[in-house]
């Protein structure tokens, strides 16, 4: 029994030694990674990979995304190549990549990376003709344009009183060439700034700044026009720019505002013919009247000189007293004493040199008006008073009319006095 066993093994031992016809060889294939990796040909949406292939493989898998992507979870590319363009890149952006190549029976080698490269970035254009419209008190319209074949994603406003730091302003981002600023004080100047932006990290030039002024809450007159002008009236008008009430000032030239005549009109025309002098030079300012908005500045100055009317002259001279008595003087000269201001030859029914040497009697011009004041008869060489009862006049044709008392012991006396002009 022994012997049978021991038999059995030695054949069982036999046996599977001779059927081992390996040749003690390593079966398993080794797939190598890519070497020699390098990136060219960056532009603003693709790059070149290339790499050398370290065995026959067949393929190379590439997986790329943006810098600091998760493996796994980037774009997927497979060549068959030894170069790859990788496309549909953002601009101005990082990003890795990882390659292996695919071998026999589909092994794979080790993944190579990360690999980096940054696209270029597109040439972002800056806006130009910034132009402000539809300006009011609180609101206004701006609006800009550019050149370059690259379109802006949007556009970064900011605004600010005149003088403001860049940065410090009030920021607004808007796709349009254009955007309505709201929310402004009235009368206020304010500073503005455009700057592209073609990608999350490409920005044109900032472009400005571009300064505008608010209208007033009380809007100024302005364009103020002269009609006409005579000896003491001046006709005028101006553009309301919507007010409704107005407050005229004016005073000869120099005068200072808040001192001179004024007048209230709701019109946007007006004839002054009041307090005016021939010959004399005004000032004349609007200013609206907004109510609970108070006062508009006032206008420019409207500068005008009246027109001049000198009496200064030949006439000849009648004279008829209170009782029917007249005289005629035959001619006689007016004399300019100062501007607007004359003295005749003669007084009452007494001939030139009658009474004494100088019996004139002056007066004055006023807007003809002739206005006699209170003076001693004959230039002083009697106590009597000469004073015009009424005013006189200067007639359409030139001639004067005057009126006026001498005061006499045995009673005062009324003498009517006209003038023709030679």
């Amino acid at each position: 029994m022994k012997k049978i066993i021991l038999l059995f093994s030695v054949t069982l031992f036999v046996f599977s030694c001779s059927s081992d016809d390996s040749n003690d060889s390593d079966d398993t294939i080794t797939c190598n990674s890519p070497t020699n990796i390098s990136t060219n040909s960056i532009t603003e949406d693709s790059a070149t990979i290339n790499w050398t292939s370290a065995n026959d493989s067949n393929t190379f898998q590439i997986e790329y995304g943006t810098t600091g992507f998760t493996q796994g979870q980037g774009q997927t590319i497979t060549s068959s190549n030894s170069n790859s363009i990788l496309t549909n890149l953002n601009s101005d952006t990082s990003y890795q990549y990882y390659i292996r190549a695919n071998c026999a029976n589909n092994s794979y080698s080790s993944w190579v990376g990360p690999q980096n490269f940054t696209t270029s970035a597109i040439n972002c254009p800056e806006a130009q003709s910034l132009n402000t419209y539809n300006i009011t008190e609180t609101s206004a319209n701006i609006e800009w344009s550019y050149i370059g074949t690259v379109t802006p994603t949007s556009w970064k406003i900011e605004y600010g009183i005149i003088g403001f730091t860049l940065g410090q302003g009030t920021i607004i981002t808007t796709s349009n060439q254009g955007y309505d600023l709201t929310g402004l004080t009235p009368s206020t100047q304010y500073d503005f700034y455009i700057t592209a932006q073609c990608s999350d990290t490409n920005f044109g030039d900032t472009v400005g700044p571009s300064t505008f002024i608010t209208e007033a809450a009380c809007q100024q007159p302005t364009l103020l026009n002269l009609n006409s002008v005579e000896v003491c009236s001046i006709s005028f008008d101006w553009y309301t720019n919507g007010e409704t009430s107005f407050e005229i000032e004016y005073g000869e030239s120099g005068f200072t505002l808040g001192t001179g005549n004024t007048i209230n009109t709701s019109n946007s025309y007006y004839e002054i013919d009041t307090n005016l002098d021939q010959g004399t030079t005004y000032e004349i300012y609007v200013r609206a009247n907004c109510g609970s908005d108070g006062y508009s500045e006032y206008s420019d100055a409207l500068v005008v000189t009246t027109d001049s009317n000198d009496l200064t002259g030949m006439y000849d001279v009648t004279v008829t007293r209170d009782d029917g008595a007249t005289y005629s003087h035959g001619l006689e000269t007016i004399i300019l004493v100062s501007p607007n201001y004359y003295k005749t030859e003669t007084t009452g029914l007494w001939a030139i040199g009658a009474v004494a040497p100088d019996q004139g009697f002056n007066f004055a011009n006023s807007c003809n008006e002739i206005i006699i004041p209170n003076q001693q008869l004959c230039q002083g060489y009697y106590a009597n008073n000469v004073f015009g009862t009424q005013n006189g006049e200067v007639l359409p044709n030139g001639d004067l009319y005057m009126e006026y008392m001498i005061e006499f012991d045995s009673g005062d006396r009324i003498f009517q006095a006209f003038y023709e002009k030679q």
